[in-house]
């Protein structure tokens, strides 16, 4: 089966990058509040100030401690039929992220850059045999209304921020488990 993992909010702190280059703190994220919060707070200046920065934003993103075993685990339970699908940003912030963020996958995954696919519109790649890792509930939603399986990654941000500090590994183990056992 194909897996396609989200970048940003699952093996890069994007979060934390934009608020950082905002000299802010994130707000307590409790599953009530989003990583948009970033967006809503401050409105179009994150992407004024990403785009002032240009490429060494994406470059700089910090990979979350779980990133590398992730990728290594997904892509042997892929049998190398992994793909990172991410967002490249918005307006002119996309002309820098492209670039960087094919870096950082090389850089930080050693992922070559036929396995990173950009796309704002992530269900295109969807389909019955795909899963689709991401910490965006609306990128699920799209994905399933397409009738493919995905898992929501825990995130302090989203509804599975209950499960935001369990092992991340365990946790995909079981929900990969889960979505790929036989139907009674």
């Amino acid at each position: 089966m194909r897996v396609f993992c989200d970048m940003d909010g699952v093996l890069s702190d994007f979060v934390g990058g934009a608020y950082a280059l905002m000299g802010a703190t994130p707000p307590p994220l409790d599953g009530t509040s989003s990583a948009e919060n970033v967006f809503e707070t401050f409105g179009g200046e994150v992407w004024r100030r990403i785009e002032e920065k240009g490429e060494a934003f994406w470059d700089n993103l910090e990979p979350y401690p779980w990133a590398r075993e992730l990728w290594k685990f997904l892509n042997e339970w892929s049998t190398g039929s992994l793909y990172i699908l991410t967002s490249p940003g918005m307006g002119r912030a996309a002309q820098h992220a492209c670039p960087a963020k094919l870096r950082w996958c090389q850089r930080v995954l050693d992922a070559d850059s036929n396995r990173v696919i950009l796309a704002r519109s992530k269900f295109v790649c969807a389909h019955h045999n795909a899963i689709l890792v991401d910490d965006t509930q609306r990128n699920i939603t799209a994905w399933e209304a397409r009738g493919a399986p995905s898992v929501l990654f825990p995130m302090p941000w989203n509804k599975r921020h209950a499960d935001s500090g369990v092992d991340k590994l365990a946790y995909m183990r079981q929900a990969l488990n889960h979505l790929t056992r036989p139907k009674p």
